[in-house]
């Protein structure tokens, strides 16, 4: 019913907020109306604020990483940069996760291609 009654950004993502803290939360469709709010945020604020419970509610780095992306280049009031600054704690610690998770990617990578090559000797 609220989400039906929701209309602007503020009014889906504080849904999804409420949807993903309730109890063991409804993840999905917290996912769902995350991406309603996404639809509707116009600031650099929103997209940074979005990003924030991207992060801290779904775990879903690469997603928050993506807001964060556009809140920066979107930015152009004192308080988006504000909250850029804030963030940026979150943003380094997405972007030491991607690091780890190519450098794993690429280990595995090497791994098969050195047990092809000890194939084919």
């Amino acid at each position: 019913e609220k989400e039906e009654e929701a209309e602007d950004y503020e009014e889906f993502k504080r849904l999804a907020d409420e949807i993903a803290d309730f109890g063991d939360g409804d993840l999905e469709w917290a996912r769902k109306v995350y991406k309603k709010a996404e639809e509707k945020a116009k600031k650099g604020v929103d997209f940074c604020k979005l990003a924030d419970s991207l992060y801290e509610k779904l775990s879903d780095k690469e997603w928050a990483l993506k807001n964060y992306i556009k809140a920066d280049k979107i930015a152009n009031e004192c308080d988006d940069y504000d909250i850029l600054a804030w963030a940026n704690d979150k943003i380094e610690e997405i972007n030491s996760w991607t690091i780890r998770t190519i450098k794993l990617i690429l280990a595995s990578v090497l791994k098969t291609l050195m047990a092809l090559q000890v194939q084919k000797v």
